[in-house]
Order: C-alpha cells, then structure tokens, then sequence
C-alpha cells in the first residue's frame, strides 16, 4: 500500500509553526503541528508517526499487503532514516530530533517487516513540479501537503 507524507513549516523568525501529515487513498490518517522547528523536522516527524499508526494493533490496513510504500518529497528525511537503519551507532541522538525520530522509526520498520511486509521510501519532487510524476504521486504529496498546511495554519492562528 502506497502512504504520502509531507510537512510545512510557516511563521517568521521566532514564530515559527510546523505541521505535518500522512495520507493514502482512503483519507487523512494522521496529522500534527507544533510550534517551533524546521520543515526536515515536520517532515520526519510525518512518517514517524504514519509509522506509529501501522504499527497499532487495531490498525488493519496493512492486513493482506506485502509492502508498505512512502512517498516523501524530502529527501533529506529519507537519507537520515537509510543512514540510521545501516548504522544506528554513528548517530548521537542528543544532537539532532530527527535522530531521535530516525530512532523510532527504525523500531516501526523492524515491527512491520517482522509481520512480514517490506517498508521501502520512495522520493519525489514536491507539489506537482515534476511533469514525469504519476497521477496519483501528484495528488498523494498534494493532499499530504495541503493537511500539513492546514495543521500550521490552525496552529498559527492561536498565536
């Protein structure tokens, strides 16, 4: 199954909000904001918690899938995940959130790929931009990316 991930990041300079969000075909599936941070860490954060949510018990999207697909357009955050996954030992987690998101996400892989299903990444390029995307890789990072707004926007607006 196919999962979008995207996060936002709006405010100004010690104002900072950011949000996040993961959706499929089905609909939102989770979403977040804060305040403070940077878009790499709405961004990581986004799939750490699509990754919490499969991992619930009572979750059963993942019942007859073989592989778990996640469209990011962050590349960044992608990098970090793969660095940390070969070699968890090179990153100290007291520098960086997204190494402790890295963390986490880790443990989620290992809990879904010991159910058998193959967690891979898949990058694109944000909001549409690249011609040779598919239809549904365009609407995914659009829709992930519109909740991500949404949840900076709502945040912001309590401020």
């Amino acid at each position: 199954m196919r999962f979008y991930t995207d996060g936002s990041r709006i405010g100004k300079v010690g104002n900072f909000v950011i949000g996040w969000s993961a959706v499929c075909e089905l609909g939102e599936l989770v979403k977040g904001s804060q305040i403070g941070g940077s878009n790499i860490n709405a961004e990581i954060f986004a799939i750490r918690d699509l990754l919490k949510y499969l991992t619930n018990k009572r979750v059963r999207l993942l019942d007859k899938e073989t592989e778990v697909e996640i469209v990011t357009d962050s590349l960044t955050s992608i990098q970090i995940i793969s660095g940390y996954l070969k070699d968890p030992s090179s990153y100290n987690l007291s520098e960086s959130v997204n190494y402790v998101a890295a963390s986490v996400i880790s443990k989620y892989i290992k809990e879904i790929e010991d159910r058998g299903i193959k967690v891979k990444f898949k990058h694109v390029r944000g909001h549409g931009k690249d011609p040779s995307m598919d239809k549904e890789d365009i609407w995914g990072n659009l829709f992930a990316d519109y909740v991500a707004t949404q949840e900076s926007e709502k945040l912001m607006l309590t401020l």
